[in-house]
């Protein structure tokens, strides 16, 4: 025997998964809080040491970028074998002596010609139990000046554990990095399938991927775990970094032009032009080898302040020009994100370092989940709402009426049909018929009990659902709708509103279902609309 799917079993299945779904999360929550395994481990993983007994000096070298070297000098203690010299460089050549042996360099290829800095690089050097003793001498030569200061911690030990702590460290970076790549390879895969099929020719959510990936691209080749795991590509993943911060304004300020559609976004379109070419600028700049991007940062980060300005000022605009009518949520997405882009300037120039600068794109994360939730609940909406009057329309009620709202005895419907539509769309216009739906539309609202289900069924019919009623509540309201219709008369504002109305009680005829029910209220309003025309012959 086959068994039916009903909306209720649907509901109830989909409900009792979420309920499970509940329980093991609690479950999951608790045996991380409360679980504990006992472990005894007598010797432990390797760690490392940080160097503290070591001395620096600065030596002039005219031959050096920023005319001086760094020059680090200590001696090696008795260690284990599989050890390793470890420490993050920003912007600096390396080159690294045991008792005066060559042990490592680091400096850009002869051959490139492109670029000057070797970006962020770890820097890990084998040592054996026999250096123990040894002179260690490290030579780092600073790319530019404004590094010339920078810490330089050296760990001595297990490279392993650096690997650890540094995924550790960067977990929330990586984590937020990953997120924005992702969110935009979807976005832009589900905006390039609607751009093939035609079903949209709008490009916002394009530009929004874009941004996303770029961000993502931001952060995550700024980490100094993937400088740990792609050592022989740090240099390039430098200047990529810069690249992507460059770039990502101009796809945010085309993404904010198409969204805000009711406002003016002439500003927006020539700020996007403005970032582009400016961004050619300091690409071009750099290929020529007059200026390295690190050294046009500050540029980069006044472009980011400026941009984030205008577009707080376009959102207070924005705001006071279309109050609550507007795409509110597109001045949301400009508020958190300018915070995020202040936050994370801040962060820079106080910690002097960008490895945990992760506050625009976490504010983006942020804004993209606050931006798909509300698309698709007013996605959602819009299916279900008749964009005239702002009620349910067909196609909600048919879905409530198949099981949608709870079975009761006391189920009431009634059915509702202007009368002299036709006349007043013939004599006035239709702009005037529409203004009688819509003010219709505003009674019933107004006047029925809270949690009733209004609907436009369709042209000048109405549909109502009431959960607990009788008889004489039913006849109650239906006098109401009277009164408030001849309110709206008497006020003298065309045009004048009549109305048929017929209902029934599911408490009435228990044996009808809920269709049959409603066609039983259709018939008693189809006999109070003829007796009704019947009356006022003359307006048909």
């Amino acid at each position: 025997m086959q068994v039916s799917e009903t909306p209720k079993l649907r509901r109830r299945a989909g409900g009792f998964f979420l309920a499970v779904a509940l329980l093991f999360t609690l479950f999951a929550v608790y045996m991380l809080i409360f679980a504990r395994t006992d472990v005894y481990q007598a010797r432990n993983d390797r760690g490392y040491e940080i160097v503290l007994d070591y001395t620096e000096s600065l030596q002039p070298d005219d031959q050096a970028p920023a005319g001086v070297n760094r020059v680090f000098r200590w001696t090696l203690e008795p260690g284990n074998d599989g050890d390793s010299i470890t420490f993050y460089v920003i912007h600096h050549y390396v080159k690294v002596y045991l008792d005066g042996e060559l042990v490592y360099s680091l400096q850009p290829s002869s051959a490139n010609r492109i670029g000057k800095t070797t970006s962020s690089n770890w820097i890990s050097v084998p040592i054996y139990p026999e250096d123990a003793g040894k002179e260690v001498v490290v030579v780092a030569t600073p790319v530019y000046k404004s590094v010339i200061n920078g810490e330089i911690e050296f760990l001595v030990g297990s490279r392993f554990s650096v690997f650890s702590e540094c995924l550790l460290e960067d977990a929330d970076v990586l984590i937020v990095s990953i997120i924005c790549v992702l969110a935009g390879l979807f976005i832009i895969s589900m905006q390039g399938y609607q751009l093939v099929r035609k079903k949209t020719a709008s490009r916002e959510m394009f530009y929004l991927g874009i941004m996303a990936i770029l961000l993502g691209i931001w952060r995550l080749t700024d980490t100094r775990l993937i400088a740990l795991l792609l050592p022989g590509q740090a240099m390039a993943l430098g200047y990529i970094t810069i690249g992507a911060l460059v770039l990502s304004p101009i796809p945010l300020l085309l993404f904010l032009k198409e969204r805000m559609a009711n406002y003016d976004s002439a500003p927006l379109l020539h700020a996007s032009m403005v970032l582009t070419g400016a961004s050619l600028v300091i690409l071009l700049l750099q290929v020529l080898g007059i200026a390295d991007f690190k050294e046009m940062l500050m540029v980069c980060h006044i472009m980011l302040a400026g941009t984030a300005a205008m577009l707080g000022a376009i959102a207070v605009a924005y705001w006071l020009q279309n109050g609550t009518h507007g795409d509110q949520h597109a001045a949301v997405l400009i508020v958190i994100l300018i915070a995020g882009v202040a936050m994370d300037i801040a962060c820079f120039y106080w910690q002097k370092k960008s490895e945990n600068v992760v506050f625009t794109a976490l504010a983006f994360v942020i804004d993209i989940i606050f931006l798909f939730t509300i698309d698709t609940y007013e996605t959602k909406n819009k299916a279900y709402t008749d964009p005239h009057t702002g009620l349910f329309n067909k196609n909600r009620w048919d879905e409530l009426m198949a099981g949608g709202l709870p079975t009761s005895g006391n189920l009431a419907v009634m059915m509702l049909d202007l009368n002299g539509l036709k006349y007043v769309n013939d004599t006035y216009g239709h702009d005037s018929g529409d203004r009688m739906i819509f003010d219709f539309a505003n009674i019933l609202r107004n006047t029925l009990p809270p949690g009733s289900v209004i609907c436009r069924w369709g042209g000048d019919e109405f549909a109502v659902m009431l959960m607990d009623s009788d008889p004489e509540a039913m006849e109650q309201y239906a006098g109401q709708l009277k009164q408030a219709a001849q309110r709206h008369n008497d006020s003298g504002n065309p045009p004048f509103i009549y109305f048929a109305a017929g209902w029934a009680l599911a408490s009435e005829f228990p044996e009808l279902s809920r269709e049959e029910l409603l066609s039983r209220a259709d018939e008693r309003m189809y006999q109070e609309k003829r007796q009704w025309y019947t009356e006022h012959r003359r307006i048909r």
